[in-house]
């Protein structure tokens, strides 16, 4: 699919709306010839890029199977570097392949989207963003949901192993510069936060809850 974006331009080429619509087209031309979407559902079939004079940013309306291209997008023109990092990965990776995988299994409430699905999305098209970027973004918090999740699933510790390690850690971390004793009030917010912490990822049965969590992006929760 990314062979259809020209290599021999600078990243910062700026396509017009209609040379952009071209690309695009092609590639969902190239999707619907695959073989992962072939009878009985065809799911693919029918979707293409239009341009849209009102829209701002890039949109995917799945009922009309079209991704909107926008005529003056707010963040600046099309170019290689968007249609690599954005495009390929969050719109058409994210929410056009939630709708057809949707319909190729016959589940048409997930086709358009259940309510509230925008902002697990959202989150989720922009972690593939940043895996075609290279480059991750993070709050703190999720850095103890893979501490957390590390140490039991790989490390087999306990919900009370991970609980004194990561507890502790933040205390370190909490500590003034130069102080020699760990303040009683530090010790007992940061156990508090942690034991908070700590029986959200072990809630639950089997692995998946340890998981769950980590699907953070930009502060934008995907679970």
């Amino acid at each position: 699919m990314l062979r259809h974006i020209p290599s021999n331009l600078p990243d910062d080429y700026e396509f017009s709306p209609e040379k952009a619509q071209s690309i695009i087209s092609a590639m969902l031309s190239e999707f619907r010839e695959s073989d992962d979407f072939t009878d009985p559902t065809d799911a693919a079939e029918g979707w293409r890029p239009i341009i849209d004079e009102a829209k701002k940013n890039l949109a995917i309306n799945a009922k009309d199977r079209v991704l909107k291209i926008p005529r003056e997008r707010s963040k600046g023109p099309l170019t290689p570097k968007i249609l690599r990092e954005i495009v390929v990965p969050h719109e058409i990776g994210v929410h056009m392949m939630r709708s057809l995988v949707a319909e190729q299994f016959d589940v048409e409430p997930l086709r358009t989207g259940l309510p509230n699905y925008g902002n697990s999305e959202e989150a989720l098209g922009v972690v593939f963003e940043q895996m075609m970027k290279g480059e991750y973004e993070t709050d703190e918090k999720s850095i103890e949901y893979y501490l957390i999740a590390g140490l039991s699933y790989f490390d087999g510790k306990t919900p009370a192993d991970t609980f004194q390690i990561l507890s502790r850690l933040k205390i370190l971390d909490g500590l003034p510069e130069g102080a020699s004793n760990i303040p009683l009030g530090l010790k007992r917010s940061m156990r508090s936060e942690t034991f908070a912490t700590n029986q959200r990822i072990f809630r639950g049965t089997d692995e998946l809850p340890l998981f769950k969590d980590l699907a953070y992006s930009n502060y934008v929760k995907i679970w």
